[in-house]
């Protein structure tokens, strides 16, 4: 009887396969979990060129999603936004007014509660006027980096919901 329960190599092979299959297993687990609610890697896309210098088409970047579980977006956070019509399903674009600010455009610069926006970060100028506006609770308006160069993309769009931005950019060091 304690014939059989001597571990034989045979036996003590399959326990630490076993193990083995076990810390896999939970390994591709933890690695799932992480890039849906932690943090992405993507490669910035081609044509987001408009996102320049702060982002440069076919680098490698992060989608940091969950400091925004913990935080809200701040003015100047570069943030992936849900979009269907784009390749990776984003859009990569600045955070440039809160929920209930008041924006405009005027003379080619943004104005957020009356007062022009430092952005030492945008290129170019926004092209026409926009209606003072109030962003929504609950909602941001968002631009790309290069105003000029995209004619009506440039303008201010439509405020997206905190519900639609995935998450904050973090340009990858390598």
């Amino acid at each position: 009887m304690t014939d059989e329960l001597e571990p034989t190599p045979a036996r003590a092979r399959r326990g630490c396969l076993r193990i083995l299959v076990v810390l896999l297993a939970l390994a591709g687990a933890l690695f799932m979990v992480g890039r849906m609610f932690v943090v992405q890697r993507i490669r910035v896309p081609e044509d987001v060129t408009y996102m320049s210098p702060a982002l440069v088409p076919g680098a490698s970047a992060w989608v940091d999603k969950l400091s925004l579980r913990i935080t809200s977006p701040r003015r100047g956070d570069i943030v992936a936004v849900a979009a269907r019509s784009k390749p990776l399903g984003i859009d990569l674009l600045r955070v440039v007014a809160l929920p209930g600010e008041t924006v405009a455009a005027k003379d080619g610069k943004l104005l957020v509660d009356g007062a022009p926006v430092a952005e030492s970060y945008a290129r170019g100028e926004l092209r026409g006027a926009l209606a003072t506006r109030q962003v929504p609770r609950g909602h941001y308006l968002v631009l790309p980096d290069d105003r000029g160069a995209y004619g009506a993309r440039s303008l201010p769009r439509k405020p997206v919901s905190r519900q639609e931005i995935i998450g904050r950019i973090l340009p990858a060091s390598w």
